[in-house]
């Protein structure tokens, strides 16, 4: 067996970091495989360089395995697109240690396979003439299981282009991708035991929380999304006594914020219902702290959103994108107006703050939806609770969105996606709705802003704050802060026509 050196890549710390969950579990299953496995976590990392090349010379590695998580930020005034830094870290990687077998994973590779490998691969567009490539091979969904089975194939020199969710060039230079599928049944997944990987009291000073998952897969056909990408639309679900597990071994290790990061937590609501009921049962809620990334208002019952409360939720994302039914008609969401507002009663009722996301400006979008939406947010959304409002949204290859351009003609089989795109309504004015948004963040320090919350301020506020016995997570802080005075830069009244990636109008 091989010394693995599995690298995660992701250094992106808005709204707060992400611990690296998927490279973790990936690290379990080849350490299980008999390999010897480290992993290195590059969030933190001010010299990339410097810890990359302490891990080849320390550890020796004999393959590595890359962390992508993801392609950019899907901020269209404020867009991070990652693919250079990720490449500068494959370029560090390749320097160090010559001649190491790279495969590229995490998400990002499961929206962008061969356009990944077409810039990093062999003969790839980002290479200098003679250059070897930065990425062997490429492996797309999920990896637990596949990446044992990769890495002895290319350790051992035998084909690999047959295996599911392999992105290859072969000897002829054809690019083949052997479509990923999905991997059975969650019962076998492996904890992720990050405890044992990275400083996990660091991520909690800067507001990140110990991730679990307790399904994959998301049903719901939601327009811009990439989940059915990532982890199919068949949902596969992890059994409560494994979740129960992960969480009571974490508590041990000293962790004490959970954040469950489905698709979306509440979809089967049995299931949601049977995790709870498990840490109940357990005696587990006292000593938690519980939120979830995604709740969608479909099928979540009051009883559902009390038994949260009581098995220790203290937050919760509401991702209900808009409170205009003729919106989330368009958007496909699966739910209407009515309940996302029954939800804003819910939630306060039994004592769980939200952040309520919104995604406004996509296509159809026009002044009057987004009156809809601002009419909510101005009444319904508690001033305890936060309003995070994204502009525009992203367009990624095999989305809904995706194939309504291609079959509108506004976009071309060909487009590169890879580079940000990003589309807007051609019935909503864009500097008109700017002025309209910033006018109701001014009136309710609870609304803020996707490109407020990317600014540098942020961060060094996070920091400060980190240092202090203060609720969390830190985003209740916001709110208060904003009514002192708002630390954050106003935007420009031409932010999004001016912004330096293309945007369709739809």
């Amino acid at each position: 067996m091989a010394r693995v050196l599995i690298v995660s890549t992701n250094r992106e710390r808005t709204p707060f970091p992400v611990m690296p969950v998927g490279p973790a579990i990936v690290a379990a299953h080849a350490r299980a495989a008999g390999h010897e496995v480290r992993l290195l976590d590059l969030m933190f990392e001010r010299d990339v360089a410097g810890a990359l090349r302490s891990a080849v010379a320390a550890f020796r590695p004999e393959a590595a395995g890359v962390s992508m998580r993801n392609v950019d930020n899907s901020d269209l005034v404020d867009t991070k697109f990652h693919v250079p830094d990720v490449e500068e870290t494959l370029r560090l990687l390749r320097r160090e240690a010559p001649g190491l077998p790279v495969v590229l994973g995490g998400a990002a590779t499961s929206i962008e396979p061969r356009a990944l490998l077409a810039l990093w691969g062999p003969g790839g567009s980002a290479l200098a003439p003679g250059e070897p490539p930065l990425v062997d091979v490429l492996l797309a969904g999920d990896a637990e299981e596949r990446f044992p089975r990769l890495l002895d194939r290319v350790l051992s020199g035998r084909p690999v282009s047959d295996l599911p969710g392999v992105c290859a060039r072969g000897e002829d230079g054809a690019v083949s991708f052997h479509a990923a599928g999905l991997s059975e049944p969650l019962d076998g997944l492996l904890e992720a035991r990050l405890f044992d990987h990275v400083d996990v009291a660091r991520y909690a000073r800067a507001d990140g929380v110990y991730p679990v998952q307790t399904r994959r897969g998301c049903a719901f056909t939601c327009t811009y999304c990439t989940y059915g990408s990532i982890e199919g639309t068949r949902l596969r679900l992890r059994p409560p006594s494994d979740v129960a597990d992960e969480v009571e071994r974490a508590l041990g290790a000293g962790v004490t914020r959970f954040e469950f990061v489905d698709a979306v937590f509440s979809h089967p609501a049995a299931h949601a219902r049977a995790v709870l009921e498990e840490l109940l049962a357990r005696g587990l809620s006292r000593r938690v702290e519980l939120s979830a990334s995604g709740l969608n208002p479909a099928g979540v019952s009051e009883d559902l959103v009390r038994l949260m409360r009581r098995a220790g939720f203290t937050s919760v994302s509401a991702t209900v994108e808009s409170a205009s039914t003729a919106m989330l008609r368009r958007m496909r969401k699966g739910f209407d107006a009515g309940e996302v507002d029954r939800l804003a009663g819910w939630l306060p009722k039994h004592g769980i703050p939200a952040v309520w996301i919104f995604l406004v400006g996509s296509p159809g979008e026009t002044p009057g939806t987004v009156e809809e939406t601002f009419d909510f947010v101005a009444r319904r959304v508690p001033p305890r609770d936060l309003a995070y409002v994204t502009s525009g949204v992203r367009v990624y290859r095999g989305t809904g969105l995706h194939r309504e351009l291609l079959s509108s003609g506004l976009l071309d089989e060909g487009q590169d996606l890879l580079p940000p795109l990003f589309a807007f309504s051609a019935s909503l004015p864009r500097e008109a709705y700017l002025e309209r948004l910033l006018a109701l963040s001014s009136r309710h320090p609870n609304v803020v802003s996707s490109f407020e919350a990317g600014q540098p301020v942020v961060e060094r506020l996070a920091r400060l704050l980190g240092r202090l016995p203060l609720p969390r997570p830190r985003w209740r802080l916001l709110p208060l802060v904003r009514r002192f005075g708002s630390p954050f830069r106003r935007a420009r009244a031409d932010a999004l026509t001016s912004a330096p990636w293309p945007v369709v109008l739809a």
